[in-house]
């Protein structure tokens, strides 16, 4: 007997782990309940307008032969099960949608002391139910995680940016992101997605450390945290669990694992870590020369002169090559009174501050380095003193030279406005 089933619903993204083609003998010819007879599974061609018996289909390869006892007749009816894992795996990597087997039989007839009450008897033929089928079981693994981010997030100079993932810009974590926990909390994040309806899946990672082997993955690696099991389309935030140290390039990698099959992996990220601030600057200004320095011709009011900036940003060591340093990116500065906490005026590292004078007396420069990562430095107060100019106008009421009245008012700290 040959049968033809439909496989459409089997493709090349399935895994299948095992299969099993189920049938059911209701009849057999030898009335010994007893007695067993061997029926032999084979993958054959497909069925066409040409098949009969005489044009049977062509054998691909044997399957399996199994030997159940006879049926029918009092003996009732015997399952008679083959093993198809092979073969379902191969219809599933090929895209098959049919797939066709035969069913063999034991042909030869045999007297009647053997099996039967006549004098020749086909003693193995065997009736079998008209609905086979296979039942498959497969797994299909899950998407690649999408969405890679860290938290926080890396930065450059202020600027965020990304996970550094692929080609795309490698930031840094500076010693305030990393916490007290010296960057065990700082998380991995991806989104995960699940192939099977109602199937959970995890994050698993790699993270490996650049700095203390010259492989990029291999004995370098230095944490394999995993998430929890969730359903399709969370996004999981993964802490890393270690110490993360000072001047170290680290990188990670993510796969999503459905508890029988894994993604492959998301694309590399990396970033790098710095929690050492930069020197405090040194400040330089040939029109406004610092307090006690005694020049010839001190500024008077309303000159203008500008400022100029220098810090370095010390490279660690303890790594097996060199540790790295984000290098200084900007400084914050004010005139005469402390640098706010946010909101500070900047001016990138190699540029110049200028600066007109208008309050005579002592005026203080404050400037504090940050450095890529964004560690800032101690500040630097830089005093210089201004004159007055005796050939300037005086405005009645002008109190800050712009030479023009000004309203003075106290506010609710006591302080003059």
């Amino acid at each position: 007997s040959f049968y033809q089933l439909n496989t459409e619903n089997l493709n090349s993204s399935m895994v299948v782990s095992s299969a099993k083609l189920l049938s059911a003998e209701t009849y057999g010819s030898d009335l010994d309940c007893s007695h067993t007879w061997p029926v032999t599974a084979k993958w054959t061609d497909g069925i066409g307008d040409g098949t009969d018996w005489n044009s049977q289909p062509g054998v691909i390869q044997s399957i399996q032969t199994m030997d159940p006892k006879s049926a029918g007749s009092g003996c009732g009816t015997q399952d008679v099960d083959f093993n198809v894992t092979s073969e379902m795996q191969s219809t599933a990597k090929n895209n098959d949608t049919q797939w066709t087997f035969g069913r063999y039989g034991d042909e030869s007839d045999l007297p009647d002391s053997s099996c039967s009450p006549s004098s020749s008897y086909n003693c193995g033929f065997m009736r079998f139910n008209n609905n086979p089928s296979v039942t498959t079981v497969f797994d299909i693994a899950p998407d690649v995680p999408a969405s890679t981010t860290t938290t926080p997030a890396s930065v450059d100079n202020g600027v965020a940016t990304g996970p550094g993932c692929g080609s795309s810009t490698i930031g840094w974590i500076g010693a305030t992101d990393l916490g007290a926990n010296n960057g065990s909390q700082v998380t991995l994040n991806t989104k995960l997605t699940s192939n099977i309806v109602g199937e959970h899946v995890r994050a698993e990672y790699t993270i490996w450390d650049n700095s203390i082997a010259n492989n990029p993955v291999g004995s370098n690696v230095v944490a394999n945290p995993d998430s929890a099991y969730v359903s399709s389309g969370t996004t999981v935030d993964t802490p890393v669990g270690i110490t993360l140290h000072n001047g170290h390039a680290y990188g990670w990698r993510v796969a999503a694992y459905d508890g029988i099959l894994t993604s492959s992996d998301a694309p590399d990220c990396h970033f790098d870590v710095d929690t050492t601030p930069p020197t405090v600057p040194t400040v330089t200004s040939t029109t406004f020369p610092a307090s006690g320095s005694h020049p010839a011709s001190p500024p008077v009011t309303g000159t203008t002169g500008t400022f100029s900036f220098a810090s370095t940003d010390p490279v660690p060591t303890g790594c097996v090559s060199t540790c790295l340093a984000s290098g200084v990116g900007r400084y914050e500065y004010s005139f005469n009174t402390p640098i706010p906490t946010s909101g500070a005026s900047t001016v990138a590292a190699g540029g110049t501050v200028s600066y007109t004078a208008n309050r005579w007396g002592t005026n203080i420069l404050y400037v504090a380095a940050v450095d890529n990562a964004g560690n800032v430095s101690q500040t630097r107060q830089y005093d210089f003193y201004v004159k007055w100019n005796p050939e300037a106008t005086v405005t009645a009421g002008d109190v800050n030279g712009a030479g023009v009245p000004d309203l003075l008012e106290t506010n609710t700290a006591g302080e003059l406005l």
